[in-house]
């Protein structure tokens, strides 16, 4: 090594070692011939007791297959990779750790091996755990709340003389229910950002579908991770094509069939469709046209979700709504 080549390896170790996080070297074989300061001090062991393949005899038993392979994986690859893993401490703990790395190259241009660098999360880690236990508490009283507020709405419409007073009581409770549903499918999955359209939407089918025998429902969704905030305006907008196909589409004592879809396309769009075999919607009641609560409903969750709707009516009436990709 040159006297050029020492004083940059010198002044690489120095500045290494006073970085305020891990820093490690690997070279062209994968070994690791490099740990600064930080890093030795954090695992309690020498440089010789690290250096090769040593630093991995503190990675987790359950994340060294995964770690050993995202690491042999990138390198063979030439590409940055970032993982966490736990790595056990000086004092035995497993920290949680976020690891960076990159190759780099030598003063010829050539691939030299890669540098990485770590940072504890463990903290930050917690603090997510802890919003998370949070979140799903809040979300588990919203969903019974919403339960709750449901049931007395339809009890209170058990007990209203008037029918149309019944009817606008019962309807809102089928409005309320149905984001109850948004929420329950939320803290059932455990993943309070997304919920799975297709599922969310069966539930709502199913809810409607039990309030009565004569109309058959038909069901084909795909499954759709979609936001909460997309997702409660079009599963109100389902349940509102639903009861209005339940009271207008199959009067007296006709049955008839409703199929529901919701299919994500090719170009990422989603498209849902409610299509019934009923009599038809008058002219006057199309969506475009109809002043009645439950259709002015519709039009404003549309814009909400940022969604195309159409309506076909020939046969029976079937509703479609596009929305654009997330």
């Amino acid at each position: 090594m040159s006297k050029a080549d020492r004083d940059g390896e010198h002044q690489f170790r120095l500045l290494a070692d006073n970085a305020p996080v891990m820093i490690w070297r690997s070279d062209l074989t994968k070994a690791c011939d490099f740990f600064n300061q930080p890093w030795l001090e954090f695992s309690g062991r020498t440089m010789e007791e690290e250096i090769g393949f040593g630093w991995a005899e503190g990675v987790h038993p359950e994340d060294y297959d995964r770690c050993v392979e995202i690491y042999t994986t990138s390198f063979d690859r030439r590409e940055c990779f970032t993982m966490p893993y736990r790595l056990r401490r000086y004092d035995g703990e497993y920290r949680w750790l976020l690891d960076n790395g990159r190759p780099y190259n030598d003063s010829d241009g050539n691939f030299a091996g890669y540098f990485g660098s770590c940072i504890d999360i463990t903290d930050m880690k917690r603090a997510l755990d802890d919003k998370d236990v949070l979140l799903r508490e809040v979300h588990h009283r919203v969903r019974n709340n919403m339960q709750l507020i449901s049931s007395l709405l339809e009890m209170q419409a058990g007990t209203a003389q008037a029918p149309e007073v019944r009817s606008k009581l019962q309807e809102t409770a089928w409005r309320v229910r149905s984001i109850a549903l948004a929420q329950e499918q939320l803290h059932e999955a455990g993943n309070f950002a997304n919920v799975d359209l297709g599922d969310y939407i069966r539930s709502l089918v199913q809810v409607v579908g039990d309030m009565q025998e004569r109309i058959a429902f038909e069901v084909e969704v795909d499954q759709i991770p979609f936001s909460l905030d997309r997702a409660v305006p079009i599963g109100l907008i389902v349940n509102e094509l639903l009861t209005n196909a339940l009271k207008h589409a199959f009067p007296g004592d006709r049955a008839g069939t409703v199929r529901v879809e919701a299919r994500r396309e090719r170009d990422g769009t989603v498209a849902v469709t409610i299509a019934d075999d009923g009599v038809g919607l008058p002219a006057a009641e199309s969506p475009e046209r109809a002043r009645s609560l439950g259709f002015r409903l519709v039009r404003r969750l549309a814009i909400q979700a940022g969604a195309h709707m159409s309506v076909e009516n020939a046969g029976g009436t079937r509703h479609r709504i596009i929305l654009p990709p997330a």
